[in-house]
């Protein structure tokens, strides 16, 4: 069963990325599995190779899958989203480059805010993100 309980909440509402560059829309938290799933665009990365790392407010997670349009993490056991108080948390990305390790260019990467136990409409679209 998944629960519908979290928002997104995009760094700046919603980020403008060019052509190929990933891009979130939406998130997901499932408190029963212990997981977050991302949905966007390009969701492999600039190079296509996938998901680097992934951290909720700096608590690393583990990667369950991704694709192209999709990200599902595992939260620790020692930090399940239950564990954390009502709020909005960030949520950065990193992935691999080229040569599979960590793409260190800042707009290849996503991060976002997801908002756990807060539930509310969508805000408005926000400023497109500088280059």
């Amino acid at each position: 069963m998944r629960l519908q309980i979290a928002t997104l909440a995009l760094a700046a509402a919603q980020l403008a990325f060019p052509q190929g560059t990933p891009s979130i829309s939406k998130a997901t938290v499932n408190y029963s599995a212990k997981t977050v799933t991302a949905t966007g665009t390009n969701l492999t990365g600039p190079a296509g190779k996938g998901v680097y790392s992934i951290t909720f407010s700096g608590v690393a997670l583990t990667l369950m899958s991704d694709s192209s349009t999709s990200i599902t993490a595992k939260f620790p056991s020692s930090s399940p989203p239950v564990s954390f108080t009502p709020g909005t948390y960030s949520v950065n990305v990193f992935f691999k480059n080229a040569n599979g390790g960590e793409d260190t260019t800042p707009q290849h990467n996503a991060f976002f805010v997801v908002a756990l136990n807060q539930i509310g409409s969508q805000g408005p679209v926000g400023p497109a993100r500088p280059r």
